[in-house]
């Protein structure tokens, strides 16, 4: 009898003693909840933040929305992109909500995606006042995006000008055979972290400097440029970064038009031979966007045309007019998709 007691304790205590270190190992291997959340904002809506958990993709967090997270305890990183102020490290513990608030941080010309940690009181309230919408889950692919495609507006002054006609005040009207308002397209690849090829095709056209009421003239021509540049990362490269590049160019279709008909009665085309140039370039890219880029940049073209009797109404002998200046600067604006 004494022994089955005795039995019969050790098994009781062996119990509790089991019990106790299975709810012990439950407790503290319980998930905790993290809240990645986004408020609704005009500014940078359309681009999507990517966030990440140790380097591993969790997801593609769109304006006005949140997403619950689960995880197992300890240490993480979270991050969306490069620096200090997008990623942020916490000490999860178990069964513990913790809130993460995310937002695209616009400047003058790219946005920078931050996260913070927050209390949950605040976080739980942004999302309830807000009426966030619940992202489900999303399996997510991280591709590196090398090559892109896209357009770009410019506009500049060319080097030098031709007077053609004198205004009212005594000043000349002149028509200079660079710069001008231009449009085109560009294809460029990115070969490892630092080495850049684009091809640019654009049209650009230059006008009288006043604009006149009897008379009008511009100057047209057709670029086609290839330019090698050197990658300079910001901040890890992964939405800014800086290139310069300079390459050849070629320049075709040069015509000069000149209507003088409601003052001398006549009006003048000038034909200007294809023409290799050099051109150099100094760019700024942001693409916080999943898939498009923002640039801005600045370009030096140097080029020198040769006049062509074929096609032209007239003969000129002014050596400004048979071998003009296409040289100038031009400042670009540019959109791409990458890809």
């Amino acid at each position: 009898m004494k022994n089955i007691s005795l039995i019969s304790l050790f098994l009781f205590c062996f119990t509790l003693l089991t019990a106790a270190g299975v709810n012990g190992d439950s407790n503290q291997g319980a998930p905790a909840y993290i809240y990645f959340f986004r408020l609704p904002n005009y500014s940078g809506s359309a681009a999507k933040m990517t966030i990440k958990a140790n380097g591993q993709p969790v997801v593609r967090l769109r304006n006005a929305s949140y997403f619950k997270y689960e995880v197992q305890p300890g240490d993480y990183v979270f991050s969306t992109g490069s620096g200090e102020s997008s990623s942020v490290r916490i000490n999860i513990e178990s069964g513990k909500d913790y809130y993460i608030k995310c937002y695209i941080n616009m400047g003058f010309w790219s946005g920078i995606p931050i996260v913070e940690l927050v209390d949950r009181d605040s976080g739980r309230a942004s999302i309830d006042g807000n009426k966030l919408t619940e992202q489900a889950f999303e399996q997510i692919e991280i591709k590196d995006r090398k090559s892109r495609a896209g357009i770009f507006l410019s506009g500049g002054a060319g080097f030098e000008s031709y007077p053609w006609f004198t205004d009212e005040d005594g000043k000349d009207v002149k028509l200079s055979t660079g710069g001008g308002f231009g449009i085109g397209a560009e294809f460029g690849h990115q070969f490892g972290k630092s080495l850049d090829l684009s091809f640019n095709c654009f049209f650009q056209s230059s006008v009288l400097s006043e604009r006149l009421k009897n008379a009008s003239g511009s100057f047209n021509r057709l670029g086609l440029t290839v330019t090698p540049a050197l990658v300079i990362p910001v901040k890890g490269g992964e939405q800014l970064r800086f290139r310069i590049g300079a390459g050849p160019g070629l320049y075709s279709i040069g015509t000069m038009k000149i209507d003088a008909s409601e003052i001398i009665g006549s009006t003048y085309t000038f034909k200007y031979k294809t023409a290799f140039g050099f051109q150099s370039s100094f760019l700024f890219e942001s693409n916080f966007m999943e898939r498009g880029s923002m640039s801005l940049a600045v370009r030096y073209s140097n080029i020198r045309y040769k006049y062509n009797p074929d096609g032209s109404s007239h003969l000129v002998a002014d050596p400004k007019l048979t071998g003009p200046n296409g040289s100038g600067i031009d400042f670009i604006i540019g959109y791409s998709y990458l890809f």
